[in-house]
């Protein structure tokens, strides 16, 4: 094996700027990362990292590359890809977690009617599976599927499909409103040009969530995009230290390295709240407005007003869960975000997220995402977010 102390990141321009903010915890007098643009020509890519002569790689799933990458018998991790490649290392996001977020996210809209716009990808099954299942768990209407083909090409940030009559009359036959999950951020961008094509209002007709939180993507759509983000950060951290201990001679993993999504990040192409029933509506915005989700379902019931036991049947009827439950779904929404995006102590954190005590929320918070708030943070800034 090369003595070499130099990685080579063999990946796309998308790439290093999801993975390689992940890698400067591993960066030590004894390891250099060096990265290489896997869009090179091969005539120039084959004989650059011969010259290189690196002790591994950490590589994406690219036709005619990874392959070739392989059969050099260097410790390889492939990021981003969950399939069998024996003798390398995979971490990928866990893709049905990331449907699963969508959903979640769709159905607390309150809307009764979904959809799914996926592509050839081999990560969309899996996201569309997490969707389903995700619906199919409070009972709601399966998802409409249209399924598009991808590009040959790899240009992700390029990717566009102009308005054809498919999509235009896929979208017009929904039922109304409706909440769609578009498998990347592209697509998602894609699909609300065709809603505007179509004449179709977004969000009010048609809520849109994407997947990655591209924020070149997302940003620049209209309306802005909401996605489910990816932790890309800390899948580079990983892909390093995979391959630092490959290099040191332990065997790669048998099963690929899945990591959770982030979070669902809410813009305007899904800031609605879809429910007929007026006085319904009136309570979710209550607690949407409030931004800190402290009213007790007393309290709530007394603002809109009307009785409690009306208001746990509308709940369960036009949400699939209770007052109660949204309330708690909301203090756990505020919370992530504080414990992402702050650097509060937890105790300040607990309180305003609308819990009584520290105890209480960590109790709440472990029962909730299988993990205490401590650790929930570490992992948050191990992503970067």
């Amino acid at each position: 094996m090369s003595h070499s102390r130099r990685v080579a990141l063999v990946i796309s321009a998308v790439y290093v700027r999801r993975l390689a903010q992940g890698l400067p915890p591993l960066v030590d007098p004894g390891r250099d990362f060096w990265i290489v643009d896997a869009e090179r020509p091969a005539h120039e890519l084959w004989p650059l990292l011969d010259a290189l002569d690196p002790s591994g790689f950490i590589t994406e799933m690219l036709p005619g590359v990874t392959d070739r990458l392989l059969e050099r018998g260097l410790p390889t991790v492939v990021s981003a890809w969950d399939g069998p490649l024996p003798g390398a290392a995979c971490v990928d996001v866990d893709d049905e977690a990331v449907g699963a977020m969508a959903a979640e996210h769709l159905m607390a809209l309150g809307l009764p009617h979904f959809a799914f716009f996926g592509n050839t990808s081999a990560y969309s099954p899996q996201r569309e599976k997490g969707f389903q299942q995700a619906l199919a768990a409070r009972q709601a209407e399966p998802a409409a599927v249209l399924i598009e083909p991808t590009p040959s090409d790899r240009r992700y940030i390029e990717h566009w499909t102009p308005s054809n009559r498919e999509m235009i009359d896929w979208l017009q036959a929904l039922p109304k409103p409706v909440g769609v999950f578009a498998v990347h951020d592209p697509q998602g961008r894609s699909l609300a040009e065709a809603c505007r094509d179509a004449g179709l209002q977004i969000p009010e007709e048609v809520a849109i969530v994407g997947a990655n939180d591209d924020a070149l993507v997302c940003e620049l759509t209209h309306p802005p995009l909401s996605s489910v983000a990816i932790p890309w950060q800390r899948m580079g951290f990983e892909a390093a230290r995979l391959v630092e201990a490959m290099i040191r001679g332990e065997p790669a993993p048998t099963a690929p390295v899945l990591l959770p999504p982030i979070s669902l990040v809410e813009r305007r192409s899904s800031d609605r709240l879809a429910v007929e029933h007026p006085q319904l509506r009136r309570a979710l915005q209550l607690l949407r407005d409030r931004r800190l989700p402290d009213l007790s379902v007393k309290e709530l019931a007394a603002a809109v007003p009307m009785s409690r036991r009306t208001l746990e049947h509308l709940f369960r009827r036009y949400l699939g869960r209770s007052p109660k439950e949204e309330i708690d779904r909301l203090r756990l929404d505020r919370a992530r975000e504080l414990l992402t995006h702050t650097s509060l102590p937890l105790s300040e954190i607990a309180e305003r997220s609308g819990y009584s005590s520290l105890s209480r929320f960590s109790h709440a918070f472990r029962r909730a995402l299988d993990t205490t708030p401590r650790d929930f943070r570490r992992e948050s800034l191990l992503a970067g977010r």
